[in-house]
């Protein structure tokens, strides 16, 4: 399995409640695939340097995931039908940079 990042782009009329919502849907296509997710960042919303199908913000999240290469044709095929995803680009990580959900120590938790 090789390594990726997704950079996802949801629309920014989604809540926090329901983006999370979509967010999950859009992990679990990769999962779904046999692949497994190492991270997400949430980049926040952002504006376009210039408007797109009418709008001109969106939601950027970033994923990090291990899938087999393979796997990526099925997964962008996918995110087309997904309603919900305005753009996606995915692309093979740097082992070394790739985002990783940080689990708090207990240890240094309670210092």
């Amino acid at each position: 399995m090789k390594t990726y990042e997704a950079l996802f782009i949801f629309s920014s009329q989604h809540k926090e409640a329901e983006l999370d919502k979509v967010v999950d849907k859009a992990k679990d296509e990769i999962v779904r695939l046999g692949g497994d997710i190492t991270g997400t960042r949430v980049l926040g919303k952002k504006t376009f340097a210039r408007p797109m199908k009418k709008r001109d913000t969106g939601n950027y999240i970033r994923v990090g995931f291990f899938l087999d290469a393979s796997k990526i044709d099925a997964l962008l095929a996918r995110y087309k039908l997904n309603e919900d995803v305005f753009r996606v680009q995915i692309t093979v990580a740097d082992p070394t940079k790739m985002v990783v959900d940080k689990v708090e120590d207990p240890v240094e938790a309670e210092a």
